[in-house]
């Protein structure tokens, strides 16, 4: 067998047998494209010996009869006795893929007859394999970018990894009013107010908002074309592609919502100033209908009289908590502006005292863990209602207190990076995951309808927060508890 390759193979031309020198990879087939020789190269490639090759049908070249317009190309041009070149495919034993750069050569006898086909290969699996990536990449790339660009909805804004901005979708030329031409190749910052001047920066201010907000998305102030001022709500998402970083910015302009919110605060600064008339006004009949007990009180007692007191007494009672949660409800527009140290001690301290009467508080577990904000101050009584209707809500959505149940209070107070941090939580009742988002509307009650109340408590405490330029949240679990959780800026 050998002694037959050796002298097929010194059959051939001289411009054969220097290309079979310069590759590694080569194959023999005779004229009905059997295999007739095959060297260790071809056998690696293909995971098979040399011996289960030999006479076989020369997979790769496939048949003169294929239909695929390849192999019809490629057969037609070597039984025209022309050389014929290009990138064929196959499967190794095993079946892993490969991509070869043919070239296949036509051999003639002295007749001129094609006796045999040499098959000369360069393997190219890795680069077509890149290709097919990159072309699939482009692919994608330009499919999304028409997209992309198109989107007019939102605003985005893509920049490379020193902040120049690369790509720019049709809601951002809108928004901002420069043209694609305009702003590409300018650094992102040019679209937000002058006091960031660079991509480091934005990214420091973005990292010290999300730090200590917890958020995501921050709001900040951008700029248009002609220089106006817009506010937004802006994300910025660091992408890394094959190892080059990217900065893709997607940006919300908030101009109508904020204008909302300033006519909803208009609004709520005139209602408070009502509720507040409203409490004054109502003073005087239940300050009769006081006076008008105290007479009967003194009547000879029959069963008309206790009747009648009886109402009275309901009545001004509930009067007396209306007209006191109607001016905690307007207390923001006739609080002091003259502020003093807070001692949150002292102040939970007469809170708790003014709760210590009532039904099962003694059973109370109430944990108290608070630090001394000496450079932290207030209006004491704004303080005092934040306290005074969380502790309420924690004690009214209480759990009956049994053998396996203690109901608790956690109360925290924590000074930290110019912030006091206030913590209240409970074991209790919970809030329903679709009341949370209301709690804090005027008059909104949860579905507790055998619990007493009027709606007032936490939109007070909302309100008092964000007069003093803080925040609050809340999480809850049912049947497990509710936390308060506020922010307090330390003004100087």
């Amino acid at each position: 067998m050998e002694a037959f390759k050796y002298s097929l193979l010194g059959s051939l031309s001289h411009e054969i047998k220097e290309i079979i020198s310069e590759h590694s990879i080569f194959s023999v087939t005779d004229e009905l494209g059997r295999i007739e020789y095959v060297n260790n190269d071809y056998c690696e490639i293909l995971e098979q010996d040399a011996n289960m090759l030999i006479g076989e049908t020369h997979e790769l070249l496939k048949s003169h009869l294929h239909a695929n317009k390849v192999y019809a190309d490629l057969w037609r041009t070597i039984k025209a006795g022309e050389k014929w070149n290009g990138i064929l495919s196959d499967s190794s034993y095993t079946g892993k893929q490969f991509w070869l750069d043919a070239t296949i050569i036509p051999i003639k006898n002295k007749l001129d007859k094609t006796i045999s086909y040499v098959g000369v290969y360069n393997d190219v699996t890795k680069y077509h394999l890149q290709n097919i990536q990159l072309q699939e990449r482009n692919s994608i790339h330009l499919k999304y970018k028409s997209i992309y660009e198109s989107i007019n909805a939102g605003i985005i804004v893509v920049a490379d990894n020193e902040g120049n901005i690369i790509e720019w979708n049709k809601g951002a030329e809108i928004a901002f009013g420069y043209s694609k031409v305009e702003i590409i190749g300018y650094p992102l910052t040019i679209l937000i107010n002058k006091k960031i001047r660079n991509i480091k920066q934005l990214l420091r201010t973005i990292n010290k908002t999300q730090n200590s907000e917890n958020v995501n998305t921050i709001e900040m102030v951008c700029m248009r074309k002609n220089g106006e001022e817009f506010p937004v709500e802006f994300t910025l998402n660091t992408l890394n592609v094959n190892g080059t970083v990217f900065y893709s910015a997607v940006v919300l302009d908030i101009t109508r919502r904020k204008k909302a919110e300033e006519e909803l605060k208009e609004k709520t600064k005139n209602l408070e100033l009502f509720l507040y008339r409203i409490s004054h006004d109502l003073k005087a009949p239940f300050s009769t209908a006081e006076g008008l007990l105290d007479l009967l009180k003194n009547e000879e007692k029959s069963e008309r009289i206790e009747s009648l007191t009886s109402m009275l007494e309901t009545t001004i009672k509930g009067g007396d908590k209306l007209i006191k949660s109607l001016s905690e409800a307007s207390i923001n527009s006739c609080s002091k502006d003259e502020f003093e140290q807070i001692d949150f001690n002292n102040i939970i301290k007469n809170v708790l005292k003014m709760f210590s009467g009532s039904k099962n508080f003694e059973l109370f577990e109430v944990n108290i863990d608070v630090d001394k904000c000496q450079s932290y101050n207030s209006n004491p009584e704004l303080l005092c209602s934040i306290f005074q209707n969380l502790i309420h809500n924690a004690i009214k959505y209480s759990k009956k207190p049994t053998k396996k149940h203690v109901p608790c209070i956690n109360i925290s107070v924590k000074e930290l990076r110019g912030e006091v941090f206030i913590s209240v939580s409970d074991n209790g009742q919970g809030i329903s995951e679709s009341d949370v988002e209301k709690i804090f509307d005027l008059y909104y009650r949860s579905a507790h309808e055998n619990i007493p109340g009027n709606g007032l408590g936490l939109y007070i405490v909302k309100n008092i927060i964000e007069n003093l330029k803080g925040k609050i949240s809340v999480k809850s679990v049912i049947n497990k508890g509710t936390r308060f959780r506020i922010k307090l800026p330390i003004l100087k």
